[in-house]
């Protein structure tokens, strides 16, 4: 069933090792002068939880496709929502805290969040588009 779509998870475990590789690099070798131990939550565990959410989103994507091509945005828009309310409680301890140590973890959660949005967004828009299907596989 999920064979059909070999490709974009082979380009979605592709970007994912690069982001992963240039996020760690910018925070280890720049001058924002990393210290993982200031973090609460590792970046190696955000970008687990992060990827794991996106390949269950985009599992769930693909079915509902398959069932029906009409609700796949309505899909995608409530899938959003509850992916918030997910994040939202596993960082409340990040995003509440009101301390300027915290303020590269908050930013760092928040991009992450961005770009796995983004991620889920344009696999949705490939997803919606018909003429991709025969290119998919």
């Amino acid at each position: 069933m999920y064979k059909f779509y070999k490709k974009p998870f082979g380009i979605l475990l592709l970007i994912l090792l690069t982001l992963y590789t240039i996020h760690k690099s910018i925070l280890t070798f720049t001058l924002l002068k990393f210290e993982a131990a200031i973090f609460e939550f590792s970046l190696e565990k955000l970008y687990l939880l992060f990827s794991i959410m996106t390949i269950i989103i985009i599992l769930i994507l693909i079915k509902v496709k398959q069932k029906s091509l009409d609700n796949v945005g309505m899909t995608f828009l409530l899938i959003t929502s509850i992916k918030m309310i997910i994040y939202y409680v596993i960082g409340r301890s990040i995003i509440n805290q009101v301390n300027s140590e915290n303020q590269l973890e908050k930013w760092n959660y928040f991009a992450m969040f961005i770009i796995f949005l983004l991620i889920e967004t344009v696999f949705t828009i490939y997803l919606l588009n018909a003429e991709n299907d025969k290119k998919m596989k």
